[in-house]
């Protein structure tokens, strides 16, 4: 194989040949890492396009983290007051937090209501197994 697209679609086959399905259930041709429609086989991932500013605020929400855990790093570095540490862990713990909830909403409000819309109720199940990941 050449190209990762023809990597994917020999791996689906050989995945839907292993799980017994026939040739017209298939996932259609072309689809490879490129659908949002069927995620790909092989690499099992879907995407989702976000608006720009939403993508320039995730990022920056997730920068401002990165700085916090690089400064508690450096605190560590320094053998700074356990209590202060734990204060600098707590923020960067807050705004990984923020980028989830961010996420999560986001999700809802455009994918989960796209596929409710469509009758794939499925989804729920979905969205309540993100949810649990978050209320631990």
């Amino acid at each position: 194989m050449s190209n990762k697209k023809d990597q994917c679609e020999l791996q689906a086959k050989s995945e839907q040949g292993l799980k017994g399905l026939k040739e017209d259930e298939t996932v259609a041709s072309g689809s490879g890492c490129s659908s949002n429609d069927h995620p790909c086989p092989c690499c099992r991932k879907k995407a989702t396009e976000r608006n720009e500013q939403f993508q320039k605020d995730l990022q920056k929400r997730l920068s401002l983290a990165i700085g916090q855990l690089n400064g508690v790093k450096r605190m560590l570095d320094e053998n700074c007051y356990c209590g202060d540490v734990l204060t600098q862990v707590a923020a960067a713990q807050g705004a990984v937090r923020t980028v989830a909830l961010m996420l999560l909403k986001d999700h809802m409000e455009t994918c989960v209501a796209e596929q409710i819309r469509e009758g794939n109720d499925e989804v729920i199940d979905e969205m309540v197994q993100l949810i649990k990941k978050f209320s631990r």
